[in-house]
């Protein structure tokens, strides 16, 4: 019965904890890119609301007429 007893290893090896320094500086990055873009999606928002109510809109409507002709009739 010896044989079927658990035994742990042990560890040799140390597990890191944590995040290396390219991960943190890609995360640095991806976040101050995300900064600036919603900076920017919400300073434009905020200038298309002021041209719209400056500028009244128009609208105009164009109507098409279509007029056909009866072609000939073959004589047999």
């Amino acid at each position: 019965m010896s044989n079927y007893r658990r035994t742990s290893k042990p560890k040799t090896e140390h597990i890191k904890k944590g995040f290396t320094v390219f991960q943190k500086t890609v995360a640095t990055i991806g976040s101050i890119l995300g900064l600036i873009t919603a900076s920017i999606t919400i300073m434009n928002a905020l200038d298309n609301n002021k041209n719209t109510k400056k500028e009244p809109t128009t609208s105009q409507t164009t109507i098409v007429k279509e007029i056909q002709k009866e072609s000939p009739q073959e004589k047999y």
